[in-house]
């Protein structure tokens, strides 16, 4: 859980932000440490304010030595914790950055590549994008946002994917 002095310095640090980057190097994926983006997704989730403001607002950078280390052992697991853990992430993630692609080739891929494009397992795929979207579902719903704007949000997904929305 969030102490009370590490919810106030967020609350402060968000509402001075208009933007959310967040950078995981080597050092950070080999560490496994959450502590402080599990405490900023749990201030982000529980205000209104906070998910209109930063809504499509974030990026996670991958500042890696390799750009093959996106799918390393480290990467994989700490991607997978990250998004397992802070629900509601494709909600506020910018679709017009590669966070998505990357946490996807982190979470999804299957160790086998062809230069730039990796192979992603399409059943691990699947799960992580239907869990993604419900998280963008109920997120919206715990906060009684219009029914157009998690339907919008839930097509960005979609749209960024290239993926007609019935295929899932």
């Amino acid at each position: 859980m969030t102490d009370e002095h590490e919810r106030v310095r967020i609350t402060q640090t968000l509402e001075e932000s208009d933007y959310i980057n967040i950078k995981l190097d080597n050092e950070r994926l080999a560490k496994q440490d959450f502590a402080s983006l599990f405490s900023l997704f749990a201030v982000l989730a529980e205000q209104k304010s906070f998910l209109e403001k930063f809504k499509g607002r974030m990026a996670i950078n991958f500042a890696l030595r390799q750009e093959s280390d996106i799918a390393s052992e480290d990467a994989r697991t700490y991607v997978k914790r990250l998004c397992d853990g802070c629900h509601g992430l494709f909600f506020f993630l910018d679709k017009q950055t590669p966070s998505l692609k990357n946490l996807t080739i982190a979470y999804c891929a299957t160790g086998v590549a062809d230069g730039d494009d990796y192979k992603l397992d399409a059943k691990v795929f699947r799960e992580f994008l239907r869990q993604q979207l419900q998280e963008i579902i109920l997120l919206g719903a715990h906060h009684k946002l219009e029914p157009e704007a998690i339907e919008g949000e839930v097509k960005a997904v979609y749209d960024y994917f290239g993926i007609k929305e019935s295929v899932l």
